[in-house]
């Protein structure tokens, strides 16, 4: 579909609520891009800005720059968190512990 403002594809699974073939309403971890569709927000972000979706705040093992999250560099070895801090895989040479990587002896 078409309007004076935008291209809005009717296809655009990221948005929650359609009026007239435009999507009005982004779903819960979306916003709206320069498009007028729905965008995915990063994985790694906790808390984002609903208008350019840039993050605020991110998960355990990132740090906020910028407005995006990047691996921090205390992450004692770990090279993949899950949302609730826990390491999910470690680099190597380490091995995973109830979500801690420990250095192999």
């Amino acid at each position: 579909m078409s309007n004076d403002n935008c291209v809005v594809s009717s296809k655009d699974n990221l948005c929650a609520q359609w009026k007239d073939g435009i999507c009005v309403k982004c779903g819960g971890r979306a916003y709206f891009n320069d498009q007028g569709g729905c965008s995915e927000v990063s994985s790694y972000c906790n808390d984002f800005d609903v208008f350019d979706g840039s993050c605020l705040s991110c998960y355990g093992g990132f740090s906020l720059k910028d407005g995006h999250c990047n691996r921090s560099t205390d992450s004692d070895g770990c090279v993949s968190f899950g949302k609730d801090s826990n390491c999910l895989q470690c680099e190597k040479r380490r091995y995973l512990d109830n979500g801690v990587c420990l250095k192999i002896d």
